[in-house]
């Protein structure tokens, strides 16, 4: 196959990023185990490979900075997706200790009206 793009003309690249969960079924695998091993040993590989989709984000950029474009485009959706999401699995543990301070300070960081996902 020949490619046929010349990069070096390219007045714009465009990125885009999929981020997901993917999706636990170890109860079905588990419950098709019970009908069969054949069926679990068969359609395992299938079922891991499913996604639950948080968002799709795309920009395009100019080719002499589309790198640092996406480090920081990454490194934002960090902030704004991961950050919000492991605060909210935070204050949980934080009650559960008794660190009602922590709780709140993670609360703060969970309900950020900026985060993405």
């Amino acid at each position: 196959m020949e490619f046929l793009f010349d990069g070096a003309s390219a007045e714009f690249y465009s990125v885009a990023l999929l981020l997901s969960n993917h999706y636990d079924a170890t109860w079905a695998i588990e419950l098709l185990s019970h009908e069969s091993q054949e069926l679990a040993d068969l359609y395992a590989p299938r079922v891991a490979e499913l996604m639950e989709p948080l968002g799709i984000w795309a920009e395009a950029w100019r080719p002499g900075e589309y790198r640092a474009q996406v480090d920081a485009f990454v490194d934002q959706l960090e902030a704004r997706c991961f950050g919000p999401a492991l605060a909210r699995r935070g204050i949980i543990a934080a009650l559960a200790l008794g660190d009602s301070a922590r709780a709140q300070r993670l609360d703060q960081v969970a309900s950020d009206e900026r985060a993405l996902c």
